[in-house]
């Protein structure tokens, strides 16, 4: 949901000089769903106690104890009722009457629902933005004006693969393998890469997840420009004019688990080639908000 308000007036002082001036103020609520079915990493919830953190054996790269959603938070304290016969895929399996009792408690016991509310991220309210420019004849001849304005926008965070997180665990199932084959993903396989039958569970394998910083500030743009104009004769018109950009607070995605440049050919070296290399790091992407930028040229 997201609010917005504008205000703007132009004052003609004189023959010579006018100015205009506005001011912008934007809410903006961060993205929520009415079934409470998203998730993201968050690293308030990540806990370090003995037999909830996660062990990954770094020969075979599953996770052998802890709790595989550590650290995985999601909206509300339990899944709506409205959510039956919407939700296809909790924990693996359809939401319906029958399981969803058990599938809430799962929630719960598994650290991912505490009672957060339904957006988790920031509201952010205080995005006042004003805008400011005026015209000025210097002469009075109305063959030289003097022009310059400036202005502060904030931009609302887009959907992208850090606001539709819908598709996190445990709402979408997934895992993340090095080596193996998406039709069995932790099996066994022959010399020919097929799949071997298992003898029973395959263990938990790393989940790869992405989010957003849970305290981050609005991206906004800072603005300002100003020009001369000066009418010759032969109706030939020289312009020279100057406009500067400054972009604070702008989105860029991380992966926190990214190897450092040269650990990964060296991992598959030792390994004998990648098909047989195995890693105890899983994809943990976040959107951060901290990369600025800067422009400032005549023309």
């Amino acid at each position: 949901m997201q609010y917005g308000l504008f205000a703007q007036d132009t004052w003609k002082v004189s023959p010579r000089l006018t100015i205009s001036g506005g001011l912008r103020w934007d809410y903006y609520a961060p993205y929520a769903s009415k079934y409470c079915n998203w998730s993201t990493f968050n690293q308030f919830f990540y806990s370090q106690t003995l037999g909830i953190k996660q062990v990954v054996d770094p020969n075979s790269g599953f996770v052998v104890s802890g709790n595989p959603y550590n650290g995985i938070a999601a909206p509300c304290n339990r899944l709506p009722t409205s959510a039956l016969g919407h939700l296809k895929g909790v924990f693996g399996q359809p939401l319906t009457a029958s399981n969803f009792s058990s599938i809430n408690q799962q929630l719960v016991d598994a650290g991912i629902m505490r009672g957060l509310p339904d957006g988790i991220f920031q509201q952010h309210y205080r995005n006042f933005q004003p805008r400011l420019g005026f015209a000025w004849d210097p002469t009075g001849s109305s063959k030289t004006s003097i022009r310059a304005s400036a202005g502060i926008f904030y931009a609302h965070i887009t959907l992208s693969d850090s606001t539709l997180l819908g598709k996190n665990v445990p709402f979408q199932t997934a895992a993340q393998i090095f080596g193996g084959k998406a039709d069995c993903p932790g099996a066994a396989l022959d010399g020919s890469r097929t799949c071997l039958a298992s003898t029973g569970a395959l263990p938990q394998l790393p989940i790869p997840i992405s989010g957003g910083d849970p305290v981050s500030p609005i991206p906004v743009v800072y603005q300002w420009s100003a020009n001369v104009q000066h009418m010759f004769p032969a109706d030939t018109v020289v312009e020279a004019g100057y406009v500067g950009t400054r972009a604070r607070h702008l989105a860029v995605n991380a992966d926190f688990n990214q190897y450092r440049l040269g650990v990964l050919p060296a991992l598959f070296a030792a390994a004998g080639g990648q098909a047989n290399a195995t890693t105890e790091l899983t994809g943990g992407e976040c959107s951060l908000h901290g990369l600025w930028s800067d422009y400032g040229g005549a023309e």
